[in-house]
């Protein structure tokens, strides 16, 4: 019968709180907004109402009364302060045929509320009630607890397109899940107060919005008639204790929750006893108290039953209310917590594992601590519900690490104890490869090859520096310097530097001064005088730039008359030039720039305005001696009446000019003359280059005879700087003086000439290698001679001879070469025809190599345009030896792994403690079993590793690792499961008896989960209504594996997407005594492998494979064999096939051998023969006599009594313990009659 509802049903939603504060059931979240405004909304504590579908008001009868776990309808359960609506929905659509003569069918398309197999309420009801108290109370937040979602069977397919489609009646006042982090605050701005939550599936993900990040848009494929699916939050994780729902479990759920409080923002704490029905619990009860007591107030979401009675008002609501309102108010910290501590635990060899535990006393808080923080400094590390934490792969963190603790309003108490923890010691790699890609036009750009950090936590950043003064660090491979003046030197470095602030060695390039172009002038030169003499080549020149020492390309960047020109290669220590074609009297602008060619940089522009006047400049008068002794002329003149002289040019006998300054009118020229007459000539230069007319002057030669070089030979070439010269033709007792041709400076040496006139002598000043032009002249008693004719030849110092290579590994190799002499001696490497480098030492590290790799390098010496002959050397880079050597075992079964190589084919030499063993090609791994190794723990095993391919044979890689035993773990206890919803399930199992676990590996369906270092799992991403076998494996400190655990079979809530595959069908073939093969086929398309148990214990998952060998069976063992399918959503059938297999042996012994009488005694035979074989050895031997068997025997002899006398036909058959029987093998046997001597 159902209750009638009248006004007066809604006026006791408000009472009087203890306190005298009056509490308006249906509004108290609204009139606590002034103090809980700027609070996060998941730091507030809700009331929520127990399976909140399902009511007495709506029973239908005395089960549906039994299971009911609330009074009154939705409504009333809000108005009565309830804020949190736990909800389990159940698609119960159907169809029915009506009509008896026309039959129509009809689908019912309906969603119940559901307590096991009862229930009462509707989706639609709960809409219409939320709807009637949003009126009545705008803005009060919700929260929807779709705790269960169950899609049915028959309409599942549609069911999710439906639910969405109801609740678009309520998308008006739903919240989007990016409200998670708001506080009450930004939550009432919104205009939004219903929070939706549930376990809908694997939705799509919404799009997020740049424009609106709060509200992200509807994946594609979204229709517009379902709720949009921002409004669609995450499900609440609900805490209970099916397992044992009584009174004393709640109870002690309700203690280990509120003491170790889910680290969840939002959870819920199904505080509510079931014990044939649910239980009321009055306000004394202990669960009700321990949910509230002090210290440990760290609720969440309160789930309880019955919520709109008074008592549960008073001892829940009323509670939840109070603590909302105190932790709002609440700024005082936890106390520290104390005896902060430290502990590395063993390494796993196996997966390399750093594993620390840190733990501590608990603190306290007059609220409750909700979470501790560990921290290493100011970084937070982890957070942790408990007081105790085991990090597994930690970060190598150095430095102080401490705890501190957290309550639920976020207070965070002072810091524990430090205590020191160094794990890290070792710098990173120094980085690779500095170059330069901008050279600082205006930036400066420094770039690497990364570092690594393998022993550590990783490259924090790269610091750079200039001249010793650091400018900065970066994440990157790059760094950037600006305001460097482009002609200054700067060395600029770099380090790098890992998280615990080790860092690596510097490594550095130094920036040179980048080139400029310096001194132009501009020269005219008529193309053709006689068809145009106006039309000339105006050729610009700048000096030329010294080599910088390292590669960097450059050229000239011209615009010419508003054309921008493709850059011009400049070649080092040469002039530059640009060619224009210019009229008489045109005016034209030029910008030029050099350019480096690898980067694109360029310098700043120089704009010169060409006006071009090849008008030629009024010649010098008045050229004459104007004095002369015994070492030279005095040259004068009338400088030129032209503006703009730049230059005097003064030759010698047509040779190439001496440039005098513009200002001078008179130079002092050293002898000059020979046997000849000189002419000696002058002309002005002005700013264009244009010559005037020359003035020539003549003068007569002395009597001195001209001296001959003749050593070195013209053309010839010489091998030293420091060769003997040697000449003729000189006047006895005159002194020869040798000079570079051309200069007239520069004297290289002098030699006294012989009565023969002969004379020798070395240069006292070396010679500069390459092209060398050499001139001598006499003098005596103050008179000179003239020049002699000029001798061309090539100073070649030598080669780099003696070239070695040297610490050859797999990529590098070292070069060592002789110094051949000289000054201003470089070399330059090739390799394979390739520059890789220039330097100025007798050695080169050679880096970056190829391994297994012919090489051929050549060294040549140069200076200036001379470049010598190479010396070359060929070798080949060894075999790349493994990297990464690492080794796993397990129960004695053992795996020593080692990184690939691809694109060889390698063989690996392994040597085991001394014990050589060798992998075919395209192998990268070795097993073995320890007891082939050593004979008994501790196993301390040295592993030697080299690579070889054919002859070659690389450099051994060694790594050593100490096993304490290779004997397993027990196994583990039979897992439980608790905590089980559609998607998740929490195991727990003992621990094994040896007590030497420190891991385990849970198998759910044949694969296994992340290892868990705690006797219990949480599984996760589990699929509706699915069965799932589980079973455990511990692991000890050494990576021993234990047997399986037994085996634990359970099903997830709810209903899978579609229904489990059938069981295979299996059939058996290969019959032998130690081994069987399994074939099945699959009887469900979404069939994708198979389980298979062997005696209730776990075998193999097998995927993708129709069939399996299962080997090492024991002959006479009987074998019972399940087969699962396995589909796609990884669910089990719900039975397995079931087939049955024991092995036996049907190849009989062989026929013993040997058969023979050992002794006659009276009427006994002692008989004798050799033992059978048998593949599973013999067992007994049978004896007959004329086809009676005379007894039995282990032995291979037995001995016979009371024959009668006569001859005998004696028989022996072995038998093994399959009771198969050998061939006969017979011996004649003759009793002699004791009568025949009487």
């Amino acid at each position: 019968m159902k209750k009638k509802v009248n006004k007066s049903d809604s006026s006791r939603s408000t009472t009087t709180a203890p306190g005298g504060r009056a509490i308006n059931y249906s509004r108290w979240l609204s009139d606590l907004y002034p103090q809980i405004a700027d609070k996060r909304w998941v730091r507030t504590v809700f009331p929520s109402s127990h399976n909140a579908g399902v009511d007495k008001d709506a029973t239908g009868g005395p089960a549906e009364y039994w299971v009911a776990c609330q009074d009154r309808r939705f409504l009333y359960q809000l108005r009565d302060g309830a804020r949190v609506l736990d909800l389990r929905l159940y698609d119960k659509s159907y169809k029915k045929t009506t009509g008896n003569h026309s039959p129509t069918t009809k689908t019912y398309y309906v969603f119940k509320f559901q307590h096991g197999n009862h229930g009462n309420r509707s989706l639609e009801d709960l809409i219409a009630d939320l709807l009637i108290f949003f009126r009545e109370n705008p803005g009060e937040p919700v929260i929807l607890d779709f705790h269960t979602f169950d899609k049915g069977r028959l309409f599942a397919h549609s069911s999710l397109s439906r639910l969405l489609t109801h609740l678009k009646a309520l998308e008006g006042v739903a919240l989007s899940y990016k409200a998670n982090n708001f506080t009450w605050k930004k939550i009432r701005e919104t205009g939004r107060n219903l929070f939706i939550t549930g376990a809908f599936g694997d939705l799509p993900e919404a799009e997020e919005d740049p424009e609106n990040p709060d509200n992200p848009k509807n994946p594609p494929g979204w229709s517009e008639n379902w709720i949009s699916r921002r409004y669609l939050w995450a499900p609440i994780t609900h805490y209970w204790s099916p397992e044992d729902s009584s009174e004393k479990g709640i109870e002690a759920l309700v203690t280990r929750t509120m003491s170790e409080p889910p680290m969840n923002s939002i959870w819920s704490l199904s505080a509510a006893v079931y014990a044939g029905g649910p239980k009321h619990l009055n306000s004394n009860h202990p669960i009700r108290l321990k949910t509230f007591a002090a210290g440990f107030e760290n609720a969440s979401i309160v789930n309880v039953d019955f919520i709109t009675r008074p008592e549960t008002r008073s001892s829940v609501v009323d509670k939840c209310i109070e603590l909302t309102l105190r932790r709002a108010q609440d700024t005082t910290p936890p106390v520290a917590p104390k005896n902060f501590t430290v502990e590395p635990q063993s390494l796993y060899e196996a997966d390399k594992v750093n594993t620390v535990k840190f733990a501590w006393s608990s603190a306290s808080d007059n609220v409750g601590v909700r979470n501790y923080r560990i921290c290493v400094g100011d970084r937070l590390l982890y957070v942790t519900n408990q007081t105790t934490y085991t990090a597994k792969d930690l970060p190598r963190w150095n430095g102080m690490f401490r705890v501190q603790a957290e309550d639920g309003n976020g207070n965070l108490s002072p810091f524990s104890n430090e205590v020191e923890l160094i794990q890290d010691k070792k710098p990173p790699t120094i980085p690779g490869n500095p170059r330069f890609s901008l050279f600082g036009l205006p930036v400066i750009r420094l770039e690497w090859d990364g570092s690594s950090d393998d022993d550590g936590i990783g490259v924090k950043d790269y610091e750079v520096r200039m001249d010793g003064v650091v400018q900065g660090a970066t994440r990157g491979l790059k760094f950037d310097i600006y305001n460097v003046p482009p002609s200054e030197s700067r060395f600029i470095e770099v380090r790098s530097r890992d998280y615990n602030d080790n860092v690596s060695e510097w490594t550095g390039i130094l920036r040179r001064p980048i080139p400029e172009l310096k001194n132009m002038q501009v020269c005219y030169v008529p193309i053709d005088l006689d068809r145009d003499p106006l039309l000339a080549l105006a050729t610009l020149t700048w000096d030329p730039i010294p080599d910088p020492g390292y590669a960097m390309p450059i050229g000239l960047a011209a615009t010419s008359k508003n054309i921008d020109l493709p850059p011009l290669p400049i070649e080092y220590g040469t002039p530059i030039s640009f060619l224009e074609y210019a009229r008489q009297d045109e005016e034209f602008e030029l910008k030029v720039s050099l350019q480096l060619m690898e980067s694109g940089e360029k310098t700043d522009p120089k704009t010169m305005v060409v006006d071009v006047d090849m008008t030629l400049p009024q010649p010098v008068e008045n050229f004459k001696i104007v004095s002369e002794t015994a070492t030279g002329l005095k040259l004068a003149w009338d400088k030129s009446s032209s503006k703009n002289i730049v230059n005097y040019a003064i030759s010698v006998n047509e040779n190439p000019p001496l440039l005098l300054a513009g200002s001078v009118s008179e130079y002092e020229l050293g002898k000059v003359w020979g046997s000849e007459e000189v002419t000696i000539e002058i002309w002005a230069i002005d700013e264009k280059q244009n010559p005037s007319i020359a003035k020539p002057l003549t003068i007569s030669a002395p009597a001195l005879p001209v001296p001959e070089i003749i050593e070195p030979a013209d053309r010839s070439t010489v091998t030293t700087t420091t060769p003997e010269v040697r000449g003729i033709n000189g006047m006895r007792g005159a002194t020869v003086r040798f000079y570079q041709a051309g200069s007239g400076v520069i004297e290289y040496g002098t030699a006294l000439v012989r009565e023969d006139g002969g004379w020798s002598a070395a240069p006292k000043t070396p010679f500069p290698p390459g092209n060398f032009d050499l001139i001598c002249d006499e003098i005596h008693d103050g008179q000179q001679s003239g020049y002699s004719e000029v001798v061309t030849f090539t100073i070649n110092p030598g080669n780099p001879d003696e070239l070695s290579v040297t610490d050859i590994t797999s990529t590098s190799a070292r070069l060592e070469w002789a110094f051949p002499g000289g000054s201003g001696i470089r070399f330059r490497i090739k390799v394979n025809g390739f520059v890789v480098a220039q330097t100025g030492e007798t050695f080169f590290q050679l880096n970056y190599l190829r391994y297994l790799t012919e090489y051929k390098v050549e060294v040549y010496a140069f200076a200036g345009g001379w470049v010598s002959e190479p010396s070359s050397a060929t070798f080949k880079t060894l075999v790349h030896p493994p990297t990464n050597l690492r080794f796993s075992q397990s129960n004695g079964n053992c795996k020593l792994r080692w990184g690939p190589l691809w694109g060889t084919s390698l063989t690996h030499e392994i040597s085991i403690n001394d014990k050589v063993f060798n992998t075919p090609a395209g192998r990268w791994g070795y097993n073995f079993k320890l007891a082939d190794i050593l004979p008994s723990p501790p196993y301390h095993l040295v592993f030697k590793v080299r690579a070889q391919i054919g002859d070659d044979k690389s450099e051994e890689s060694m790594l050593e690792v100490t096993i304490s035993d290779g004997v397993p773990p027990s196994s583990p206890g039979k897992p439980v499961v608790s905590e089980l919803t559609e998607s998740h399930a929490r195991l727990d199992w003992a621990q094994p008896i040896s007590n030497d676990a420190v891991a385990y590996i849970t198998y759910v369906n044949g694969f296994p989960f992340p290892r868990v270092s705690d006797n219990c799992s949480f599984l996760s991403s589990l699929m509706a209504g699915a069965y799932y076998h589980v079973g455990i494996r511990a692991l000890d400190r050494d990576g021993n594996k234990s047997p399986f655990s037994p085996i634990t079979l359970f099903r997830t809530l709810g209903q899978p997407p579609e229904p489990p595959p059938l069981p295979p069908e299996v059939n058996l073939s290969d019959l032998t005594p130690t081994q069987v093969k399994l074939t099945w086929e699959r009887l469900s398309s979404s069939t994708i492998g198979v389980r298979v148990d062997i005696n209730n214990e776990h075998y193999r998952a097998v995927l993708g494979f129709p069939t399996v060998t299962i080997s090492e069976l024991v002959p006479g063992e009987i074998y019972t064999i399940e087969v699962y399918s396995i589909d796609s959503y990884r669910q089990l059938s719900e039975s397995p096939t079931t087939v049955v297999y024991e092995p036996v042996v049907e190849t009989p012994p062989a026929a013993p051998l040997n058969f023979e009488v050992l002794e006659l005694v009276g009427n006994s035979a002692s008989l004798a023969w050799a033992p059978s074989e048998g593949e599973f050895g013999v067992s007994a031997y049978f004896v007959y006599w004329d086809t009676v068997c005379l007894g039995r025997t282990e032995v291979p002899f037995f001995t016979t009594a009371d024959l009668p006398p006569g001859s005998h036909l004696i028989e022996v058959r072995a038998m093994d313990a399959f009771g198969n029987l050998s061939e006969v093998t017979s011996i004649q046997v003759d009793i002699a009659d004791p009568d025949s001597s009487l």
